[in-house]
């Protein structure tokens, strides 16, 4: 079995700098249906991130700077884009990165978060 592999794909970073409730992110353009997504989502301020059919890998809120990062996993569906929502009005940022190779049924086996 050949090892995993990350790739992005092309037009998947999106930004959301007009403080709404919600972001679209592309999905990557190569990834085929059973491939492995990880999306990583920072906002602006803390909130609870909410992303359908998504499972969360580490979340960590920053005490200094008030801003949330958060990684999920979730296999493709062929939906052209996912989207992030949360409460109230922030900026945020995400990307998705395509993963193959991997073991879609249990991919993640460890993480950890580090806040400075």
């Amino acid at each position: 079995m050949a090892s995993p592999a990350i790739g992005t794909g092309t037009g998947n970073i999106q930004s959301n700098t007009s403080g709404l409730t919600s972001c679209a992110i592309n999905a990557p353009t190569n990834a085929a249906t059973g491939d492995l997504l990880v999306m990583a989502f920072a906002t602006s301020a803390s909130r609870t991130l909410t992303a359908t059919g998504w499972t969360s890998i580490a979340s960590i809120a920053n005490s200094l700077f008030t801003n949330e990062v958060e990684m999920f996993w979730r296999t493709h569906d062929g939906s052209s884009s996912y989207t992030v929502s949360w409460s109230s009005n922030i900026d945020a940022v995400g990307t998705i990165a395509l993963v193959t190779g991997a073991d879609t049924s249990s991919p993640i086996d460890v993480s950890a978060t580090y806040d400075s």
